[in-house]
């Protein structure tokens, strides 16, 4: 486990044990009254140009879960067009990581695109405590 900041890092997705954590943090903030406005994060996995992450917004006292999809590459590459190359492979997980975004969409969770960044990325309130059942349908492919 990482810390930098109000970023934890643990690179394992263990959903509800970050759910909880998240929930005591807010539970000990008291920032509605302090004015304080805090928010932390929780980076459950990040590889393979996905990332997949829950946020403790201390003014609203909710708790969101956020998986974003990411260029791994420079986008000023040369892109080598043999399809053995590993820029091919980076390519097919990306189309694989953004059909798993369409699916959560699909699914109620909000979809947003940064366009700078190049960044998709979907968002959905957790308005209870996941179950094992939402974890895994969450894990990416």
């Amino acid at each position: 486990m990482t810390i930098s900041g109000r970023i934890v890092i643990k690179n394992s997705l263990n959903l509800v044990e970050s759910f909880h954590q998240l929930q005591y943090y807010l539970e000990t903030l008291d920032s509605r009254k302090s004015g304080i406005d805090v928010n932390k994060s929780l980076i459950l996995l990040n590889k393979n140009c996905i990332r997949i992450y829950l946020v403790a917004e201390a003014k609203s006292n909710n708790i969101s879960l956020h998986v974003e999809v990411f260029p791994l590459i420079n986008s000023h590459r040369k892109v080598n067009s043999d399809p053995s190359s590993n820029l091919h492979s980076v390519l097919a997980s990306y189309i694989l990581n953004l059909q798993f975004l369409a699916k959560l969409h699909k699914s109620g969770f909000e979809l947003f695109f940064i366009e700078k960044e190049g960044i998709w990325y979907v968002r959905k309130l957790l308005e209870q405590e996941p179950d094992e059942e939402f974890e895994n349908y969450i894990l990416p492919p």
